[in-house]
């Protein structure tokens, strides 16, 4: 083969080479795009859990710094909340087909969530959830939600300790899927990582915006936060006899406390007592949640309910006694 023919092949071959190694770049590139974009939209988790593995993932951002938000992105998760407090039964049946709005889709964004449709196994039942998480890269310590929007809205939970008061995330939790519940809250952040961690005392966070998304003018909504203490760390008889107090903030107990807690009584060995008739300890009074509640002219909507880390065993491992403690509500 003549010598210009060898050269004109070896550089069509070198530009074959280029040109390839461009068009997978390229293609890198884009494909590296798209997945960048997903993961700013979804939660990047896997589909099926047990609560078990849930709670891994609920409790995966424990050691991001905390920092309280800013009122814009408050209001975003205020609103997408309110948006799925509210959403038209007809049309939240259909999710997750339907997939959410537009609107909401837009808000969660805004609010720094990801978000991600989760099947999670709970006593032998299958149930779909919506999870709600901080992006990892704009994370400030927020909390975590999920959403059942196949369910009545009458109950919904925070856990807002659920690292210092041990094993009331956990608890709440199987209260949340045993009991058809429509959405739950719990902290990511402990409450003691900075002076501010707090979510029960931190106004500034879109766990208060999670309660202040709830009232309802025309519906009979609670706001159920639970807590843990411990007996021998009470300054009161009543205090370190104790099982349970109930309280919605005041040192008057509302009559469906009163009624709550004459049942809990009837159908449980726990001591119940309410906070201002029984006990004048940890009735939850400077809680945020409790405030927003208030200001709303609904604080007899909200439910802080401590139960001493007896308490919290038993019902850990018992759903007989789950059961019995949650048809104490008055209906």
């Amino acid at each position: 083969m003549p010598i210009n023919s060898k050269k004109r092949c070896i550089q069509l071959l070198a530009w074959w080479v280029i040109w390839g190694c461009t068009m997978f770049v390229q293609s890198s590139n884009a494909k590296s795009v798209q997945t960048s974009h997903a993961n700013d939209i979804t939660c990047n988790a896997r589909d099926a859990h047990t609560l078990k593995s849930l709670s891994a993932l609920l409790t995966s951002q424990k050691n991001i710094p905390f920092e309280v938000v800013d009122q814009e992105r408050y209001q975003h998760a205020k609103a997408l909340f309110s948006g799925l407090f509210n959403m038209p039964e007809t049309e939240s049946k259909t999710l997750p087909v339907a997939e959410l709005p537009d609107s909401l889709n837009a808000l969660a964004q805004a609010a720094g969530f990801c978000q991600q449709w989760l099947r999670v196994t709970h006593m032998k039942q299958e149930h779909l959830v919506l999870l709600l998480m901080e992006r990892t890269e704009t994370a400030k310590g927020q909390g975590a939600y999920l959403f059942a929007m196949n369910r009545p809205l009458k109950f919904v939970i925070q856990a807002p300790h659920q690292y210092f008061d041990y094993k009331t995330g956990h608890l709440a939790l199987q209260l949340f899927f045993e009991q058809n519940l429509r959405a739950i809250a719990l902290n990511t952040v402990h409450r003691k990582q900075t002076d501010q961690s707090d979510l029960a005392h931190q106004a500034n966070s879109l766990f208060s915006a999670f309660a202040e998304a709830l009232p309802h003018q025309n519906s009979e909504r609670y706001l159920l936060q639970i807590h843990g203490f411990g007996k021998k760390n009470r300054e009161t008889e009543a205090g370190r006899l104790a099982d349970i107090i109930l309280s919605n903030g005041s040192r008057s107990p509302s009559t469906f406390l009163t009624h709550a807690q004459t049942r809990m009584n009837q159908a449980t060995d726990f001591k119940t007592y309410l906070y201002g008739a029984d006990i004048n300890e940890l009735g939850g009074t400077r809680n945020s949640s409790l405030a927003i509640l208030a200001n709303h002219n609904q604080q007899r909507h909200f439910i802080h309910m401590e139960l001493s880390a007896e308490a919290r065993k038993e019902l850990r491992r018992s759903y007989p006694l789950r059961e019995a403690l949650w048809s104490s509500w008055p209906q």
